[in-house]
This record gives structure tokens, C-alpha cells and sequence, in this order.
């Protein structure tokens, strides 16, 4: 059966999530970030009391930074216990169980190489627009499916494989010094009646 997923854009692409996979989508609020951070970590903020990591989706899958990347436009993803940013949600689909409609993106990447003006032929192993040398050898981050909706070529991402093991355990500190530093500033300060979104 076809399966709803959540669509959205990343430099100049199209990208889906399954909707199970999902839980909320915000406009981007205020971020914190330590200095020093992976760039794949935009930041955190602060939802309903508990600190929520945001992962730079385009730097992680190897896209460039969009002009307006600081822009308040963007939107984030809300998938378990972290968020995504995007460029934009752009809306709803359903996503063919037929992986005849496009398969792993092959013929994609050569379009859009074509496109580019590359003139590499794709190989064995290759990967799609965003993909990395982890996504030909292992599937990571994020899968390599392909269909073709109404919207143009869309690749599906699984928010289970955006991330290797030890980038989890490398996230999940980072993630509990993010809480602890917030902590120590709220212990400080008064509280004053602010939104659960705004960086301290």
C-alpha cells in the first residue's frame, strides 16, 4: 500500500519522510549552539521543557548551504527525539510501494548531472544528489529510494538511518551538556514567564 510521507525541500531538491516518522513541524525557532559543534548540529532549543537537538539535514547529507540558511523561513522537522532542518515543508503525499517508479535515483542522478553539465557517466556504487560514499556502502544517512510524484523526483530519508551509532552517542552528549548548561543558566536567573522556544 502506499505510504503517507511529508514532503520538503533542501537546496533545490525534493525530499520525503514517512509521516509515522514524524511528529510535529515548526517554523524555526531561536537556536543555542556551542562553539565547536559538528556543523551537522545547527543547534538546540528548548520544547515543552526538554532541549531538542536540531541536525543540519543539508549538512549531513553533503547539499550546500542555502543563501537564506540563517533565514527565518526554514522550517524544522520534529522525527523521535530530534529535529530537522529543512528549507521548507512543502506539503503531503502518498509515497508508490512500486520501485519501478524510480528506484534508487540512477536515472536522477544522470538527469541532473546532464543537467549540471557533469560528464561522469554513473557507475556501480554511485550515489544520488546528497548522497555521501556512507549512503553507496552502507545506506547511510537516510536511504537512497527514489519515486517520481507530481512534485519531480522525491528520495525518501528514514530518520532511523540519518545517523550511525556513534554519531547517536556523540549527539545524545551533546545533547546532555546542552541540558545541563541550560539548566545552570535557569538556576541563575529569574524565571520570567518566556516561551519555550527562545534561547537562553
Amino acid at each position: 500500500m502506499p505510504e503517507p510521507v511529508l514532503l520538503f525541500t533542501l537546496a533545490g531538491q525534493c525530499f520525503a519522510l514517512p509521516v509515522a516518522e514524524v511528529s510535529e513541524c515548526l517554523p524555526l525557532p531561536r537556536l543555542w549552539r556551542r562553539a565547536g559543534t559538528s556543523p551537522h548540529v545547527a543547534g538546540f532549543f528548548s520544547l515543552g521543557g526538554d532541549v531538542v537537538p536540531v541536525l543540519a539535514l543539508g549538512s549531513l547529507l553533503g547539499l550546500p548551504t542555502p543563501e537564506d540558511a540563517d533565514g527565518v523561513y526554514r522550517h524544522l522537522i520534529l522525527a523521535g527525539n530530534i529535529a530537522l532542518l529543512v528549507d521548507r515543508v512543502t506539503g503531503l503525499a502518498e509515497w508508490p510501494d512500486d520501485s519501478s517508479a524510480l528506484g534508487d535515483g540512477r536515472d536522477v542522478l544522470a538527469s541532473q548531472e546532464a543537467a549540471h553539465g557533469a560528464t561522469d557517466d554513473m557507475s556501480e556504487g554511485s550515489m544520488p544528489p546528497g548522497g555521501t560514499a556512507a549512503d553507496a556502502s552502507s545506506g547511510h544517512p537516510g536511504g537512497d529510494e527514489w519515486r517520481l510524484l507530481p512534485e519531480g523526483p522525491v528520495r525518501l530519508l528514514r530518520a532511523s538511518r540519518l545517523l550511525a551509532a556513534e554519531e547517536r552517542e556523540r549527539l545524545a552528549v551533546l545533547r546532555r551538556d546542552a541540558e545541563r548548561r541550560r539548566s545552570e543558566w535557569e538556576d541563575d536567573v529569574p524565571a520570567a514567564g518566556g516561551a519555550g522556544t527562545d534561547a537562553g
